[in-house]
């Protein structure tokens, strides 16, 4: 069912996967939730955008993911103009404006039961001059509860990828929906039986994690890689610098080598969508075991759940 109004009362023909956790009974392998898409609401438990739309074929699209504490989205104004910042830099037309997103977010948060959780917009492009000469773009929205029986965040272990990103990548620095190299990233150290990828860059300095930045702290400092190293400029990495400023903590930007990381006393990993997750251990051919959570890291946490 889709509807441009709200509660959805009406058929529709559009329809989006959406897949992941809700308060609704599974149908086969697709939980079933309420999507927003291009200005309608939809409760069927699946919907399709056209094969040959350039999100599809050629992961031409931009997003970005949002913590949900309280029934609310956190830092949704931050999340909003990096994604449009995103979507101009791919040329990708988003035709709804920041309160239209705003209210889809918060009726589908609601309808779908999110107390605490994750929320994502996305956008897409639909031609490519090739397969499709359509202009104008899609956005969708969604939302769903944490994943069941997730790790305790002091439990977390680091693992030194094999794999390196190109600082210089055509889109480092965007949130692009072609996620397959992150992905993939975070498989191998999944197989190994750790929970989060560190990946080095192409001239040997840590950029990130594979679906995190990364911090670390030693002697009461905090350290992360700059943004010329290739990491995503996270919205969470946003938060920590301002309030580390306003806190009167240091933080040293620049290029580290994997051995700055290995003699840290804390570690942490940062995004919006989750908060800081303290990390237990780092492995690079060797264990390196860290105080969790840190004398840092438990001031950050605090701050947060207050700003939450």
């Amino acid at each position: 069912m889709a509807c441009k109004s709200w509660p959805p009362a009406c058929a529709g023909r559009l329809r989006l996967v959406a897949a992941g956790f809700s308060r609704q009974a599974p149908i086969g392998n697709i939980i079933p939730m309420t999507v927003w898409l291009n200005g309608e609401y939809h409760t069927e438990p699946s919907a399709t955008l056209p094969a040959f739309a350039a999100g599809a074929l050629l992961g031409w699209g931009v997003f970005t993911t949002i913590g949900v504490w309280h029934r609310r989205a956190f830092a949704l104004p931050l999340h909003l103009a990096r994604l449009r910042r995103d979507a101009a830099a791919l040329d990708i037309p988003l035709e709804f404006d920041d309160k239209i997103l705003a209210e889809a977010l918060e009726n589908i948060i609601g309808h779908n039961g999110v107390s605490q959780g994750i929320a994502r917009i996305t956008a897409w492009r639909r031609g490519d001059g090739r397969w499709n000469r359509e202009t104008g773009g899609d956005v969708s929205i969604m939302a769903l509860p944490p994943v069941p029986n997730a790790p305790y965040p002091g439990s977390l272990r680091l693992a030194l990828s094999p794999f390196r990103l190109d600082a210089r990548r055509p889109l480092a620095g965007v949130k692009s929906t072609s996620y397959a190299e992150y992905q993939r990233i975070w498989l191998e150290v999944r197989a190994r039986g750790y929970d989060e990828a560190v990946v080095l860059n192409s001239d040997g300095a840590i950029c990130e994690a594979a679906r995190a930045n990364v911090f670390w702290a030693r002697d009461g400092a905090l350290w992360t890689p700059s943004l010329e190293c290739g990491p995503l400029p996270g919205i969470g990495r946003e938060i920590v610098l301002d309030w580390a400023a306003q806190d009167g903590i240091t933080v040293h930007q620049g290029a580290f080598e994997v051995a700055e990381l290995a003699a840290a006393d804390e570690v942490f990993l940062l995004s919006a969508a989750t908060g800081p997750r303290t990390m237990q251990s780092f492995h690079d051919g060797q264990d390196h075991v860290y105080q969790w959570p840190g004398t840092i890291t438990r001031q950050l946490q605090a701050y947060w759940q207050a700003a939450v």
